[in-house]
């Protein structure tokens, strides 16, 4: 395989489209700051090149193109692979918690669906958070209802979902006080407490009544 060979293959897998020169072995394409560039195999002119700049095809795609971004990228502390992972554990939490506003489908509102993923949502007060995940591993990671189909999807964004998230109230129980002895049981798990506490040690809720 030539030079030219490998740069256009790594062309391809990027999904950057080229166009060939008829009269010489050279390759133009466009990078994502719609500048163009040429390189050019035998050529010892400014082109970027081979033999007179001595870089290789990979050193040329990372000049002009930048690093491949792929799961296993890092900023130095997590891959994006690592953060998909907590985002999921995360939400399957949130979702355990308030499974009577979550869902789960295999299948969009319109029969749709990437390959090997599913869709996950749950109703907030101000609207659906959705994400999609890989089936596998995490579908029996959310405990919640399944559908045949997802609801329609009412247009929000990555930020509108992660707000409309934040505006999910904490679990409550009703608690029985004793003003006598000023202690506390709650009714969700039985547990006693001193006095009227804002919310139960032993489940976590919080307490009204």
């Amino acid at each position: 395989m030539t030079a030219t060979d490998e740069l256009r293959r790594l062309l391809d897998e990027r999904g950057i489209e080229y166009t060939t020169l008829s009269y010489s072995d050279a390759t133009w394409w466009t990078d994502t700051n719609s500048l163009d560039w040429c390189y050019e195999e035998n050529c010892s002119s400014t082109h970027l090149t081979c033999c007179s700049l001595r870089i290789t095809p990979a050193q040329t795609i990372a000049a002009t193109l930048g690093p491949v971004i792929t799961g296993d990228t890092s900023d130095g502390y997590h891959t994006f692979n690592e953060l998909y992972h907590h985002r999921a554990m995360l939400f399957s939490v949130i979702v355990r918690d308030h499974a009577d506003l979550a869902w789960k489908s295999k299948a969009h509102h319109d029969g749709t669906m990437y390959d090997g993923m599913f869709i996950v949502g749950i109703e907030t007060p101000q609207g659906q958070a959705t994400y999609h995940y890989d089936i596998d591993p995490y579908w029996d990671m959310f405990e919640c209802k399944e559908l045949d189909r997802a609801p329609e999807w009412d247009g929000h964004t990555p930020d509108q979902a992660i707000e409309r998230i934040a505006t999910l109230g904490p679990k409550v129980c009703h608690m029985s006080y004793n003003e006598l002895s000023n202690t506390s049981i709650c009714l969700a798990c039985g547990w006693r407490m001193d006095g009227k506490p804002n919310y139960c040690p032993n489940c976590g809720r919080r307490c009204v009544g």
